[in-house]
């Protein structure tokens, strides 16, 4: 029997934000910062449709990317739950 692979996956994605408010990118001062990183969660069986996002924010006492895995985890979790009371785990 091959193993289950998961069905929620983790990914991210680094870069520098978009700002909307001025014209041009120098001006913003946004190439000072430090580029932001967001964690995502991904439905596999569902053409990777996203679950939920994290963001990556300096302040924020848990990590996104420990957020985005417990997410999974849980969602994974109830997952195989279900397929255990319906006979097909």
């Amino acid at each position: 029997m091959t193993p289950l692979l998961p069905r929620y996956t983790v990914g991210s994605l680094t870069g520098h934000r978009y700002m909307v408010k001025t014209r041009y990118v120098g001006e913003a001062g946004d190439y000072k910062r430090k580029p932001l990183t967001t964690w995502y969660v991904y439905d596999r069986l569902d053409c990777y449709r996203q679950i939920a996002y994290f963001h990556g924010f300096p302040t924020r006492m848990v990590p996104a990317w420990l957020m985005a895995h417990a997410k999974a985890r849980k969602l994974e979790r109830a997952h195989r739950k279900w397929l255990r009371r319906r006979g097909l785990l």
